[in-house]
C-alpha cells in the first residue's frame, strides 16, 4: 500500500495530529532524521538572533520543498501542504524555544526588568481600572 493512499486525497487542512501521523510513516524517516539533525546542530551554536532567523527560515523552506517532492505528500492540496509547513514550524520552534527566545543575555535582562515593573504595577492597577467586567475579574489568573 502506498503511503499517499493511507491518507487519501483531501481538501481538508492537515491538523497537527495528521502531520505527526505522516511523520511517523517509515517513508518519512529521512525527514525525521533531517529535522533532528537540524535541531541538534542549531542548539549547539551560540545564539545570534539575526543569523538564527535566516537559518531557521532556510531550513523550513528547504523542508517544505522536500515535502512537495515526496510521495508521502503526493496528492495533497496547497492548503494541506501549507498546514504541513506550519506543523513543521510548530515542532521545530517548540524544540528550539529555549535557544531562540530569551537566550541572549540582553533579552533576559530586559525581560527581568519588565517582570519587576509588572509586579509593581499589579499592586495598584486593579481590573476595574481597566474597565474589565466583574464577571471576568478573577485576579488570581492575572498573577
Amino acid at each position: 500500500m502506498e503511503n499517499a493512499d493511507v491518507f487519501g486525497s483531501s481538501t481538508a487542512p492537515l491538523t497537527w495530529h495528521d502531520f505527526l501521523e505522516r511523520m511517523r510513516q517509515p517513508s518519512a524517516a529521512e525527514f525525521v532524521k533531517a529535522i533532528k539533525r537540524f535541531i541538534v546542530s542549531f542548539s549547539n551554536n551560540a545564539p545570534d538572533p539575526d543569523k538564527d532567523s535566516t537559518t531557521v527560515q532556510e531550513f523550513l523552506g528547504n523542508m517544505e520543498a522536500a515535502f512537495r517532492a515526496h510521495s508521502l505528500w503526493a496528492g495533497c492540496s496547497e492548503e494541506e501542504l501549507e498546514s504541513a509547513g506550519e506543523g513543521l514550524e510548530k515542532y521545530v520552534m517548540t524544540k528550539l524555544y529555549p535557544h531562540v527566545f530569551a537566550s541572549h543575555p540582553e533579552d533576559v535582562k530586559v525581560d527581568e526588568q519588565l517582570h519587576k515593573k509588572m509586579a509593581l504595577i499589579q499592586h495598584f492597577v486593579r481590573p476595574e481600572n481597566l474597565d474589565i467586567k466583574p464577571v471576568f475579574q478573577n485576579e488570581t489568573s492575572w498573577l
